[in-house]
């Protein structure tokens, strides 16, 4: 078996969490031929955003399935496609245990240098407030006592200088957390608003 690859969550691969749908049942029993829990032999595109990415767990090929009864099937479907099933027929508690004790097996794969880079723009993120700092230094202090966030139904006057409320009124809503400690002023005024 090679090394697989399975999206969790930040706390596991999580494949104890079994679907309906992907189980296929033989006479009360987990099927040892059709069904199980899916893994991949490579880190699929759709995980490829970093919520995806940072909980990719990885299954060592050296991993031991057969003291727990399972195996690993390459299905190839879609491509590059591994279930994990069990290798004689069980009732479903026991699948779940057997995968959980799988779950001990995986780690979590570690974002690469490449990776850390390219999501370093959502970092980025800024509050409201932060905003609000921005506009301050760049001579717009009029804005901050009449900005108005959509949906409140009062017009913000117009200021001779300023011609962006939509893309404020849209972006106020839409900036992340983020404490002051982590944010750099001179980014504030000459880096990109998300």
């Amino acid at each position: 078996m090679p090394t697989l690859y399975r999206s969790g969550n930040a706390g596991g691969p999580r494949l104890d969490n079994v679907r309906p749908q992907d189980l296929v049942m033989d006479n009360g029993k987990v099927s040892t031929t059709a069904g199980g829990m899916s893994t991949f032999d490579y880190i699929l595109n759709d995980w490829k955003t970093k919520s995806q990415l940072k909980n990719v767990w990885v299954l060592p090929g050296e991993a031991e399935l057969t003291a727990l009864n399972l195996v690993a099937i390459h299905d190839n479907d879609p491509q590059g496609h591994w279930s994990i099933r069990p290798k004689v027929a069980m009732a479903t508690d026991e699948f779940k245990v057997k995968l959980a004790e799988l779950n001990g097996k995986c780690t979590k794969r570690p974002l690469t240098a490449e990776e850390e880079a390219s999501f370093k723009k959502e970092k980025g993120k800024r509050t409201i407030e932060d905003l609000f700092a921005a506009l301050e230094r760049r001579g717009f202090e009029d804005l901050l006592t009449r900005f108005v966030r959509p949906g409140f139904g009062e017009r913000v006057p117009h200021i001779s200088r300023y011609d962006s409320y939509p893309y404020v009124a849209r972006r106020s809503d839409m900036f992340a957390e983020l404490p002051r400690s982590e944010l750099d002023a001179r980014d504030l005024d000459g880096g990109e608003w998300y």
